[in-house]
C-alpha cells in the first residue's frame, strides 16, 4: 500500500521501491535486471566471503534438522499454538524476502533466522520451555509475582 501512495510522489523523491515498481509497470526491464544482477552480487559475496554464508548454511542445518528430527512434535506445536508458529512461519517467509530484495540480505536473513530458531528450539527441547511461549502461563506467573 505504501508503494502505491509513493508512486503518486515525483519520481526523485520517491523510494528506490517505488522507483523500481513503476520500471516494472512501464515494461523497461533493463534497469530491474540490472538492479537484481547487482543485488544477487552482493548477496553472493556475503554468502562466498563473510562469515554470514557460514552462519546461513549452519541455521538452515539446524532448522532442517529440527523439523525433520521433531515433525510430530512441530505438527503437535502447530495445532496448540497457531500464533506461535504462525510467527515464526512469518519470520522464516521475512528472512527469505530479506534475502532476496536487499543488498545485504544475507545479513537480514540471518538475523531474522535467529527470532524463528531460538524460540523454536527452546520450545521442542528445554525441558519447560514450552511454558515460556505460553502467554496464559507467562500472565499467570506475572500475577503471582
Amino acid at each position: 500500500a505504501l508503494v502505491g501512495l509513493n508512486l503518486f510522489l515525483p519520481f526523485e523523491v520517491r523510494s528506490h521501491v517505488a522507483r523500481v515498481t513503476e520500471l516494472l509497470l512501464s515494461g523497461n526491464l533493463a534497469p530491474v535486471w540490472e538492479i537484481l544482477a547487482r543485488k544477487a552480487e552482493a548477496n553472493w559475496h556475503l554468502l562466498t566471503r563473510s562469515p554470514w554464508g557460514t552462519t546461513r548454511a549452519l541455521q538452515l542445518l539446524l532448522l532442517v534438522a529440527i523439523l525433520v528430527h521433531s515433525r510430530q512434535e512441530v505438527r503437535r506445536l502447530g495445532e496448540e499454538r497457531p500464533l506461535f508458529t504462525g510467527g515464526l512461519a512469518g519470520l522464516g517467509v521475512g528472512a527469505l524476502v530479506a534475502l532476496l530484495c536487499n543488498d545485504s540480505g544475507v545479513t537480514a536473513a540471518c538475523t531474522m533466522l535467529v527470532f524463528l530458531l531460538v524460540p523454536l528450539f527452546w520450545t521442542l527441547f528445554v525441558p519447560g520451555g514450552e511454558d515460556l511461549v505460553n502467554p496464559l502461563a507467562v500472565s499467570a506467573t506475572a500475577r503471582k509475582g
